[in-house]
This record gives structure tokens, sequence and C-alpha cells, in this order.
């Protein structure tokens, strides 16, 4: 992509005995007609158009089977549990971990 613009840039003096001046600026796309405190700067850029592409972020995430690992409930896990039931409902209960494929 490229642009060609001008910029205007004007010099103001505070009053007539101060050599102090403030800027201002504005841009144009067409020559400009310039008054006597004004002075033009014409600009080309050139940009490439991938500037403004937007880019996708993309991730792909796989976890193997064999990674995977079954959980481990050992006897103080199961103590715990049946303590805190006890002790929000009053409930004694017993607790059985039954392997899946016994179950079928």
């Amino acid at each position: 992509m490229n642009i060609s613009q001008y910029i205007i840039i004007k010099g103001t003096k505070r009053n007539s005995y101060s050599t102090y001046r403030t800027y201002t600026s504005r841009m144009t796309m067409n020559s400009p007609a310039l008054k006597s405190d004004e002075v033009a700067v014409k600009v080309s850029i050139e940009l490439p158009d991938a500037l403004f592409e937007r880019t996708a972020l993309q991730a792909n995430i796989k976890v193997p089977n064999d990674v995977v690992s079954q959980p481990v409930i050992t006897a103080d896990v199961i103590d715990n549990v049946q303590e805190i039931i006890k002790q929000n409902t009053g409930f004694d209960v017993k607790l059985q971990i039954i392997d899946k494929e016994e179950a079928e």
C-alpha cells in the first residue's frame, strides 16, 4: 500500500516582538494552497499489506492415551471423605472402591 499526503505545518509567533513560535500541523491528500506562515512537506509511505492482516492464533493439543493415569484413592482419602460427610450431615457412611472391570 502506498500513501502520499502533504503535511502542512504552520508556525505562529506569539506576538510581533517574540522569536518564539508555536507550531500546528494538518494533513491533506491534495496539493494544498498555503498561507504565508505555512510550509508543506510531501510524505510518501509504503506499507506492506500484511501489516493490516489479522493473524489468528491457533494451538493443537493432543494428550496420548498412554500418559493418562487412573486416579489413586488411598484409604486416607476414603476416611477423610467419610469423616466430612459425617460432620456435615450426621450420617455414618461406608465407602467402597469397586474396580470398573469388577462392576461390569
